[in-house]
Parts: C-alpha cells; sequence; structure tokens
C-alpha cells in the first residue's frame, strides 16, 4: 500500500485513461495515491527510467516509502518498460 514505508508497485498499460500520462511527467511532478477510503499519500517524482522487460528488481521491497509506476513501452512484450519512482512528501 502506498505510505506502507515500503516500494508499493502499480502498472496499468500505456493507454489513456491508464498510465498512458507517465510520459508527460518530470522530476519533481506530484504523484497521489488515493486509498479506497479515500485518504491520500503524496510523492514527487524522484526517477524515471526504462528498464528490461525481464527486471524484476522494480519489484523489490525497500527499506523506505515509493511507489512504482511502470507501463509498457510497446506492444512487443519483450521491449522495456518505463517506471516512475516518485517519494513521499513534495519535491525537495
Amino acid at each position: 500500500q502506498p505510505g506502507g514505508g515500503s516500494n508499493a508497485l502499480f502498472y496499468a498499460h500505456a493507454r489513456p485513461g491508464m498510465f498512458q500520462g507517465l510520459y508527460k511527467l518530470h522530476k519533481g511532478d506530484t504523484i497521489t495515491a488515493v486509498h479506497a477510503d479515500g485518504t491520500e499519500a503524496q510523492y514527487h517524482v524522484a526517477a524515471l527510467e526504462y528498464v528490461p522487460y525481464n527486471d524484476l528488481s522494480v519489484l523489490d521491497q525497500t527499506p523506505y516509502d515509493e511507489i512504482t509506476l511502470l507501463t509498457c513501452t510497446s506492444y512487443d512484450s519483450h521491449t522495456p518498460r518505463f517506471i516512475v519512482i516518485g517519494l513521499p512528501g513534495a519535491a525537495g
């Protein structure tokens, strides 16, 4: 869960209404994660990266709170993935 003290990873296709907008983010932009109960966790974009399709390290737990947003880069299942890593709070 976002705000749970470790890595919270979310995947969606790069399509309208899903994660297509990830490509428009910049370092320092705000990410708001909304929990089922309506509470929010705020993050800022700390990194934007391309990783190999089989890089499972994006699933790893971290000793600190972060959010990882993951999407595809094409219809080919072997192409790199695009990730956005967010850290808690406003950009510093």
